[in-house]
Order: structure tokens, then C-alpha cells, then sequence
């Protein structure tokens, strides 16, 4: 296997609550000569990691110190950071499982771990990352417009006239500036087709064009009129990918 960054240059973030797990990770990962750029217990310190350094992967404890947990670490990653992650926990049943399998990690290495594991997981996560990366950009540099298929014949529709998208259980809805589509796949799976530097998460269940933001409120954004939710995380991250005055 042959990455493109050698694994061991790869700077990693572990993000784990119990100090003595967190210790031994560490110790393991740097004699397999990767670089640990730091080592936080909860959320927030998470974020200004992620904010101040550069990280090329994170490894995410699902239960951390605080309020906020992992899943909310990988949705922030996702919506601003573009870099893969790997769940590290001891949560294995079902609801958890499904939990994570939302936010799209890279790899899952149930605790207690062991070592020889660590080194494959993190080298195939990164590569598997890297190669879905470089298709995305080939991707989205050729097409500017998606079909969407009603009744029988498909729609050419720009992205540029897409307002917004909302779920709708395992569907979603399409909201142009003229028309509504309703498509029977799920927005999590849309989103992956939509061009990053146009489109914005704002809450579990909405993206937005942001070419359409009238206004952003303290828990909603304003779009042709209408108030779209905005977590407490994408008001963060939206706040900082504008420019106000």
C-alpha cells in the first residue's frame, strides 16, 4: 500500500477521557514513529486543537468529559475539517453503532485495543480517506449540476439553484428556487454529491446554499423567509467560513 504521505509523518489527535488509555495509545502510536500532536479529554479542547494545529487524522473516544461527545467532535470535522477520524471506544451495541455509522468514520477499534490493530486501522483509514478525497475533487471540478429523476424523465438542475435540502426520515426534499423535488435517498448520501464550497450543514436535517443566507439568527438561518435550525456546532463553524463586519 503506497499513501501519500508516509504513515509515519502522519500527526495524529487522540481525543480520550480515561487518562491511562489515553497514555498508552499515545506510547504505542509513537513507537510505531507517528507524531501525537496533543491529547484532550473533552469537546472543546478537541475544537481548538483542531483550530490551531495541524492534524492529519483524530482517534475519538465516543464518551468524553463534558457535555458534548465524540459524535459531536466527528460532526465538527466533518462540517469544517475534512480530515478522517476513527472511533476508539468500548461501546459496541447497536444504537451506538448506528450512531457513528452517521457521521462516516474511517475505522472503529474497540477498546481494550490491541497494538498490532492500531497501525493497519490508521494507515487504511488515511488511505481509504485520501483516495475518496482525490475522487471528490475530480468530481466536483466536472459537473456543476446533479438529475434528478421524476416520474419518468430527469431534471437537470443546477447546484446554484439549489435553496436548500432537507430530511425527511430516509427521504429528502430538494428546494429550488422554483420547484420542490422529493427523492427517496437520504440526505447524509446527498450530501456527499454536493460541492463543499457551496453547501453548509447547519443541523442534522437541513444544508443550505450559501448564496441564499439572508440572515443568520442565534439558532436559525434565514432563507427566502424561512428559518432553518442551526446547531450550536454549525453556528460555530459557519460563523467562521464568512466574513462579517
Amino acid at each position: 500500500m503506497k499513501l501519500t504521505k508516509n504513515s509515519e509523518n502522519l500527526k495524529i489527535l487522540i481525543v480520550e477521557d480515561e487518562a491511562l488509555i489515553a497514555d498508552h495509545l499515545a506510547e504505542v502510536l509513537a513507537s510505531k514513529e507517528y507524531t501525537i500532536v496533543d491529547i484532550v479529554d473533552n469537546a472543546d479542547d478537541a475544537f481548538e486543537v483542531l483550530k490551531s494545529k495541524e492534524i492529519d487524522i483524530a482517534l475519538l473516544d465516543i464518551h468524553l468529559i463534558g457535555v458534548l461527545n465524540g459524535i459531536d467532535v466527528a460532526i465538527e470535522i466533518n462540517e469544517k475539517y475534512k480530515i478522517p477520524f476513527v472511533y476508539l471506544t468500548s461501546n459496541t451495541d447497536p444504537r451506538t453503532i448506528e450512531k457513528v455509522k452517521q457521521t462516516v468514520p474511517f475505522g472503529f477499534i474497540v477498546k481494550p485495543f490491541q497494538e498490532d490493530d492500531l497501525k493497519p486501522t490508521i494507515d487504511i483509514a488515511y488511505f481509504n480517506w485520501k483516495n475518496q478525497s482525490n475522487k471528490r475533487v475530480v468530481n466536483s471540478n466536472e459537473d456543476d449540476h446533479i438529475f434528478i429523476k421524476e416520474k419518468h424523465k430527469l431534471i437537470k438542475v443546477a447546484y446554484k439553484d439549489i435553496v436548500c435540502l432537507e430530511a425527511c426520515d430516509n427521504y429528502c426534499k430538494v428546494h429550488t428556487k422554483t420547484e420542490r423535488f422529493m427523492l427517496s435517498k437520504t440526505l447524509k448520501s446527498l450530501q456527499e454529491k454536493l460541492p463543499v464550497e457551496m453547501f453548509f450543514k447547519t443541523h442534522r436535517s437541513y444544508i443550505i446554499n450559501y448564496n441564499y443566507i439572508e440572515s443568520i439568527l442565534p439558532k436559525s438561518v434565514l432563507i427566502n423567509d424561512k428559518e432553518i435550525p442551526l446547531s450550536e456546532t454549525g453556528r460555530r463553524a459557519l460563523l467562521e467560513k464568512i466574513e462579517s463586519w
